[in-house]
């Protein structure tokens, strides 16, 4: 969090809105349902909070905005509580990957950020504020699910390996190689790639220099040689010759757009607005995409959400 101050601007407003904000009631229930339990919290959402919030911030020269961004390859929301002299106080909320998340997810977790960030700024403290034990209860699970899945490397679950060094991710040149080895398959390959995007996004997305000497995100390569290996699996006479570049790239934006259709992305600026997050730059219009770096990098987090079960809604 950064601030830039003047004696008895800022500072003096938000000490004079808090000494007069009411009480606010949790009015909310939220029930969370895990693999072998379930509980339930109360809460006051967004829109009770800002009901009361947001005019008292008015008065007293004081202005609130919240924005959701990429900054660093992080998705991230953008917090500024700004007063009438310049003075300013904002900072960031992380937010979950987009390309890993359900549009409902994301959707949520905005929610919570704006809400959470508002009463952190400002002080407000809803009655009876329980949340935290809520929330504390689901990140236990899901540090248990976390400790049973498999670690990156030997397959073998993350509590297991507790005694040993970490080793930290691995390097794009080095995974790589390995791709490129010609003792791979299609399914080590598609495996390697998913789980470089659930633990390591950041090499997942590197940039490496591929067989033919061009520029290629490491997802993108992986995916590409699972399907060629694939393809050649069980060929004794060679391939055939690849059809034209123009009739692939237009296949493979058709297989695009219909994912796109298939997860629920049916508006224009919904489905530019997706490609923005996953590519983590403006989209304006399908044909500012880069074929086939970038529309492979979509279809495969499309896949990828497209796999995933469908998480229950839970209100934020």
């Amino acid at each position: 969090m950064t601030a830039t101050t003047q004696e008895g601007g800022l500072a003096g407003a938000l000490a004079a809105l808090q000494a007069e904000l009411p009480d606010i009631a949790k009015d909310k229930t939220a029930r969370v349902k895990t693999d072998k339990a379930q509980y339930s919290y109360r809460y006051a959402d967004l829109a009770t909070i800002s009901r009361i919030v947001l005019p008292a911030l008015g008065r007293h020269g004081l202005a609130w905005t919240t924005r959701p961004t990429m900054q660093d390859s992080q998705f991230v929301l953008a917090y500024k509580l700004a007063h009438r002299s310049g003075e300013t106080e904002e900072g960031i909320y992380p937010l979950p990957d987009p390309v890993r998340s359900s549009p409902q997810a994301v959707g949520s977790a905005i929610t919570y950020a704006r809400r959470y960030a508002l009463c952190s700024v400002t002080g407000v403290a809803p009655d009876d504020d329980d949340d935290d034990a809520a929330q504390a209860a689901a990140s236990h699970h899901e540090q248990r699910q976390a400790e049973r899945r498999p670690a990156p490397g030997n397959g073998r679950p993350a509590q297991q390996q507790a005694e040993q060094p970490p080793t930290g991710p691995p390097a794009p040149t080095a995974v790589r190689d390995w791709a490129l080895g010609s003792d791979r398959n299609p399914e080590g390959l598609e495996n390697a790639c998913q789980r470089l995007q659930t633990e390591h996004p950041l090499v997942a997305a590197a940039e490496v220099v591929n067989e033919n000497g061009d520029q290629e995100q490491l997802q993108v390569l992986l995916l590409r040689r699972a399907r060629e290996m694939a393809a050649a699996v069980g060929q004794t006479e060679p391939p055939p010759a690849a059809e034209p570049q123009q009739s692939a790239e237009e296949r493979r934006r058709k297989r695009m757009q219909a994912l796109l259709g298939e997860l629920g992305y049916q508006k224009r600026e919904e489905r530019l607005g997706y490609c923005s997050l996953v590519l983590g730059r403006d989209i304006e219009t399908s044909k500012d995409l880069r074929f086939p770096r970038e529309v492979e990098q979509i279809i495969a987090a499309l896949e990828r959400q497209q796999r995933q079960p469908q998480p229950e809604g839970v209100p934020a």
